[in-house]
């Protein structure tokens, strides 16, 4: 049944003669439900997150939508759905005009209030159907989409002032679930005095960050601090020194060493007393080649040549 915003009645197919209602398995099952779940995340914590529906009792309607943006910002879009309700939004103008906004979509904005004035006349809960049987639900790292390891939960990050967790529960067809453990965390030791800076975004959105570099042997206990830091397959790298680096490039994992600790202090003293596991000039300095033969390369004569110069001189 299909009204018009005053109630009145314009389409109804228990009453149309000749019209009959058409179904089609467009997805399967635990296909329709993972893309649901999915969907979800976007009024969760995605670009829509600001759309909250409740009905009369305050109770939260569960949402999955879709945000769009056409090119040049001439469209905006919001497809969202509830349980229940289905709903469509286009927001723009009868031309090719930029659509300026400050904040929310607007097409999102005229869907939640759209949905919220029906709502608050509903008195029952909602809820998306429960996983099928042949769907599965592991706990995964969101940076390698591989199952959490160990050091997976403590990258904890704080993004244009919302708190990211590094890991959550998502469903799989079964079988597709993911079977290896996250191998791009890393424990490593940086030194807090050793820091290199790089610029990321652009525009109103440019910044200007740092990341601590890795310790080295000479880097003292009191400096030298452990790190849950990522190690990309691929580091990254700019094609041109002036462009600009992804904001989360503190957390990769470093390549280079500290540059301020470059050699044993003359005296240590306080905090920064010698280690026991301090190297050893054994331990940096090459093997001594094996005492042998004369080198006949050296004085290929076999005489007793005089060197060039004094070594002592």
């Amino acid at each position: 049944e299909v009204t018009d915003k005053d109630g009145k009645v314009i389409l109804d197919k228990r009453k149309t003669p000749g019209i009959r209602q058409k179904t089609d398995t467009v997805y399967e099952e635990q296909t329709a439900f993972i893309l649901t779940d999915m969907m979800r995340d976007t009024t969760s914590y995605g670009t829509a997150s600001y759309v909250k529906i409740k009905n009369s009792k305050g109770q939260s309607i569960p949402v999955a939508a879709k945000t769009g943006t056409s090119s040049s910002d001439v469209d905006r879009w919001f497809v969202a759905y509830t349980p229940k309700l289905v709903g469509v939004v286009w927001y723009g103008y009868d031309k090719n005009i930029e659509v300026v906004v400050s904040g929310n979509n607007p097409a999102a904005v005229i869907w939640q209030s759209v949905m919220q004035k029906h709502y608050s006349t509903v008195d029952e809960a909602e809820s998306f159907p429960s996983p099928p049987a042949n769907v599965v639900k592991k706990h995964i790292c969101i940076y390698s989409g591989k199952l959490a390891g160990e050091l997976c939960g403590h990258d904890v990050r704080v993004v244009n002032g919302r708190t990211v967790q590094p890991t959550r529960d998502e469903y799989f067809i079964k079988g597709t679930e993911p079977r290896e453990t996250c191998d791009v965390h890393m424990l490593v030791k940086v030194c807090k005095d050793s820091t290199e800076t790089f610029t990321a975004g652009t525009g109103s959105k440019k910044q200007i960050l740092s990341r601590n570099r890795l310790a080295s042997p000479y880097c003292p206990p009191s400096s030298a601090v452990e790190k849950i830091l990522v190690k990309r397959r691929v580091p990254f790298s700019p094609e041109y020194p002036s462009d600009p680096y992804p904001f989360d490039w503190g957390y990769e994992m470093p390549s280079e060493y500290c540059d301020v600790h470059t050699g044993p202090p003359d005296i240590f003293t306080g905090e920064d007393e010698q280690p026991e596991d301090w190297p050893s000039w054994e331990d940096i300095l090459p093997p001594a080649e094996p005492a042998g033969e004369e080198d006949e390369t050296l004085f290929p004569n076999g005489e007793d040549e005089e060197w060039p110069f004094n070594l002592w001189d």
